[in-house]
């Protein structure tokens, strides 16, 4: 078994992701088997493959009118435009992000905390604000599949 996720890691290492939704994770994979090296029997260059994976993650993020960071498949309509709406009446709620933009975000803000441990607070606030803005009244998200 050990083989296999140590084949599976080197796969994912040395890849070359082919959409934001796989670039999201495979920085998050990666990230959580840095965390995990001494536990798991990991393939050279790792922790280097981890550090790119992350860089990718960044460049792929986007910054909505509001400020708020998220991270969106290509082509996302609601990927510019601010997730809080101002609506009339208390129980009016429009669903902004799809499910992937909110787990992609969710998988962002994962790994930025696992990458960059308490300096990710300044960043990872802007991905909270984005991720709190997109719940419904219920306090749940839209399908995240």
């Amino acid at each position: 078994a050990t083989e296999g996720l140590t084949l599976a890691l080197s796969r994912v290492a040395t890849a070359s992701p082919v959409s934001n939704y796989a670039t999201v994770l495979a920085a998050h994979c990666l990230t959580l088997a840095v965390k995990h090296q001494g536990t798991l029997t990991t393939p050279a260059g790792l922790q280097d493959a981890a550090v790119k994976a992350y860089e990718a993650l960044e460049k792929i993020s986007m910054v909505s009118d509001d400020g708020a960071k998220h991270w969106a498949p290509e082509g996302s309509t609601s990927a510019t435009t601010s997730a809080m709406l101002m609506l009339p009446c208390a129980d009016c709620y429009v669903a902004h992000a799809s499910g992937p933009e909110v787990e992609m975000t969710g998988y962002a803000l994962s790994t930025q905390v696992l990458t960059l441990g308490s300096q990710a607070l300044a960043d990872g606030y802007s991905v909270a604000k984005w991720l709190l803005a997109e719940r419904s009244p219920n306090g749940g998200w839209r399908s995240t599949q």
